[in-house]
């Protein structure tokens, strides 16, 4: 677990120096880590198909990225609707690991 949050925090670091708000919300933080907890775990699952480690990964990845881009939205209603689809993103990875 330390070396999923150490590698998280290393990708919160990359481009400190550009003014991006999204990445002090703590959810946005959250996601990443998932992220990176689910890649490490994808890794020693050789028995998964490529096909199915492509899907969850995407999926995965989806929900840290609509955060961010909701959170660049001038309204609340665009924001709430990335969140949403962050949300749908998420319910996708549970499907294909589901199957």
């Amino acid at each position: 677990m330390y070396e999923t949050c150490m590698i998280a925090q290393e990708l919160l670091n990359r481009n400190k120096n550009i003014n991006r708000g999204y990445r002090n919300l703590d959810i946005w933080k959250e996601s990443i880590g998932l992220y990176v907890f689910v890649r490490n775990e994808l890794k020693v699952h050789p028995d998964i198909p490529f096909k199915t480690k492509a899907q969850i990964e995407d999926s995965i990845l989806s929900a840290p990225s609509n955060i961010a881009e909701g959170y660049s939205r001038r309204s609340i209603k665009e924001n709430i609707q990335f969140i949403n689809i962050a949300l749908g993103s998420l319910v996708s990875c549970h499907v294909c690991n589901a199957v």
